[in-house]
C-alpha cells in the first residue's frame, strides 16, 4: 500500500474569536496501488499526516487533538480526513484553580525506539489477522531483522480530585493497566493507547492531584514475529534470489482493552 496524502490548503485555518483558540486542517487521503476501504487503514504520524498531539504549523500553543474521516462523494476509496487543534486534547483549558475537584491538564513526550522488523508496509494488526502473515515488503537478511525506529508518544493527563474519591478509583485504576483503549480516547485511535497507570499527591487539605500514563503507538503496540522451523531457527525461504523469513506474524502483547474514559468523569 503506498498511501498519498495532499492537504487542501484551502481549509486551513485557524480562529479565537468564539472562544478557545482552535485550528484545522483537512486532507484528502488514498492509495495510489490499491484502495483503501477502511478507515483503520489510513496511517497517521508518517509525515504526510498528522499524528495526535502534533503542534499547528507555525503555531506553539494548539495540537492536533481529534479528527474525523469520511468517504470524499463519488470517489474512488478517497477519503477526507478533518484534523481539529486545540489548547488542550478534546477539552478547553480550565480557568479554575489547579486545587478545585475537576481541574485537568495535559502534556504529551515525544520520542520512540528502534525494533526489529522484518516486513515494510505490513498489514496492521488487527484481531482479525491473528496469526496469519502480516505481508508487506520482505525486509529481513536471512531470517535476521532490520532495526527500524518507530516514532512513539506518552500523554499525561493531570486531574484534581477530592481524597475521599480516591478509595472508588483506585479498582477502575488496577483492572486499567496494561490495557488499550477500546475507543477512541483524546483523539487517539483505538487500540493505539497504553494505560500505563496512575500516581497521585495531596495538592490541599481536601485535594489531590491523580497524573494518569498513557503510552502511545500507531501500530498498536504489536510486534512482529518470524515462524520457526523444527530447529527453533527462522523459517526462511528463497524470495527474489534472497532468503527472507518465509511467514511473519503480529504478537500484541496487550491483548486486553478497557473504556478509558470510565477511569474517571474529568475525561
Amino acid at each position: 500500500m503506498a498511501q498519498v496524502v495532499i492537504e487542501k490548503m484551502d481549509s486551513r485555518s485557524i480562529s479565537d474569536q468564539a472562544g478557545p483558540k482552535q485550528g484545522i486542517r483537512r486532507f484528502w487521503v488514498y492509495d495510489d496501488t490499491g484502495s483503501i476501504t477502511l478507515p483503520s487503514q489510513i496511517t497517521f504520524g508518517d509525515g504526510t499526516l498528522p499524528a495526535f498531539g502534533e503542534v499547528f504549523p507555525g503555531e506553539d500553543d494548539i495540537f492536533a487533538t481529534y479528527f474525523s474521516i469520511d468517504p470524499v462523494p463519488d470517489s474512488a476509496y478517497t477519503w477526507d480526513v478533518v484534523w481539529t487543534y486545540t489548547p488542550g486534547l478534546n477539552q478547553e483549558l480550565p480557568d479554575t484553580d489547579p486545587t478545585t475537584p475537576g481541574y485537568i491538564e495535559f502534556s504529551v513526550e515525544y520520542g520512540g525506539v528502534f525494533k526489529d522488523a522484518y516486513r515494510a508496509g505490513a498489514t496492521p494488526w488487527s484481531t482479525s489477522y491473528a496469526g496469519t502473515d502480516i505481508g508487506g515488503a520482505r525486509v529481513d537478511q536471512a531470517g535476521s531483522p532490520v532495526s527500524v525506529f518507530v516514532p512513539q508518544q506518552r500523554l499525561v493527563v493531570t486531574e484534581t480530585i477530592t481524597t475521599a474519591s480516591l478509595p472508588i478509583r483506585q479498582p477502575g485504576i488496577a483492572i486499567t493497566v496494561g490495557k488499550r483503549n477500546s475507543t477512541e480516547f483524546y483523539g487517539a485511535a483505538a487500540g493505539t493507547l497504553l494505560y500505563e497507570g496512575a500516581s497521585g499527591s495531596r495538592v490541599s487539605a481536601l485535594t489531590m492531584q491523580l497524573v494518569h500514563r498513557f503510552f502511545y503507538d500507531r501500530y498498536l503496540h504489536a510486534e512482529q514475529s518470524p515462524a520457526m522451523n523444527p530447529d527453533r531457527q527462522v523459517d526462511i525461504e528463497l524470495n527474489n534470489s534472497v532468503f527472507r523469513a518465509k511467514t511473519v506474524r503480529w504478537v500484541q502483547p496487550f491483548p486486553d482493552i478497557a473504556d478509558f474514559n470510565s477511569l474517571s468523569e474529568n475525561f
